[in-house]
């Protein structure tokens, strides 16, 4: 299905009708059957924040996505590119910082 450049599309359902299970398999967060395409970057933000963060700290936090991006990358390799990205996105400070956990 695929969208123009500026739009903000909406997924919208009743309860139970797989709007979650729908966006963390196209976020690469869960395991799904079938076969999915997303030409870009998709991202997943849990309604409740007491589940969005898996570690204790910021670099943690971004080393999660990535050894989960690439299982069989080095974790210094790893390490060097979350810190890369805490740069990259103004964010070097926080890196040994605990996210809110509640």
């Amino acid at each position: 299905m695929p969208f123009p450049g500026a739009a903000s599309p909406a997924l919208v359902g009743r309860n139970g009708s797989g709007k979650t299970t729908l966006l963390t398999c196209l976020a690469g967060a869960g395991r799904c059957k079938g076969s999915l395409k997303v030409n870009g970057a998709a991202g997943l933000v849990f309604q409740n924040p007491r589940f969005q963060f898996l570690s204790l700290t910021v670099e943690d936090e971004v080393l999660t996505t990535l050894r989960a991006l690439e299982p069989k990358a080095e974790e210094q390799a790893l390490r060097q590119k979350a810190r890369a990205l805490l740069e990259e996105f103004d964010s070097a400070e926080l890196g040994a910082s605990t996210p809110p956990m509640n």
